[in-house]
Formats: structure tokens, sequence, C-alpha cells
């Protein structure tokens, strides 16, 4: 495990199967199109975003997906479309 940061977001925690990253760049806004999108990554299992934190918690099976295709995805993420999705109330 190697826990990494950049500009954009934080690796807070990781296990096997389980990531808790911050993502400095979210504002917030879009939490339901943000975790829609990072449950669509092969081998994600659950998603629970948090918009007050910034923080994005990400349960996963190791047997199909990892640490390292999770943060290259999350790098790809189009952030500012996201947040322009309105959450379904």
């Amino acid at each position: 495990m190697s826990l990494t940061a950049t500009a954009s977001m934080e690796v807070l925690h990781a296990l096997p199967g389980r990531l808790s990253v911050h993502l400095s760049r979210w504002s917030g806004q879009g939490k339901l199109p943000l975790e829609m999108y990072i449950r669509r990554i092969k081998g994600v299992e659950h998603v629970q975003a948090t918009p007050a934190t910034r923080n994005v918690l990400i349960s996963f099976d190791p047997a199909k997906t990892d640490e390292h295709t999770l943060l290259t995805s999350l790098q790809q993420l189009d952030i500012a479309t996201i947040q322009q999705q309105p959450d379904p109330s």
C-alpha cells in the first residue's frame, strides 16, 4: 500500500478493499453524480461521498481492482461537469 497525495486529492486511509480519499477540487456539489461515476469503475462495490468534508469512501473487490486503478480513475474525473449536474431530490 502506498499513500498518495496530489494537488487534487489525498489518500486518507487505505486497506485491502477499502479506500478513503479527500477530493480537494470537489466543492461538494453533485454528490450523487460523483458516486454514480465512481460506482461504474470495475470492482467498486460501494461509494459514500460526504460533501461537508469532500471525502469519498470506496469499498471495492481487491480481486477486480486496486488502489492504483481507483486513484487513476479519480484523477481523470471531470469534476467540473459532475458539480454542474443536479442531485435528484
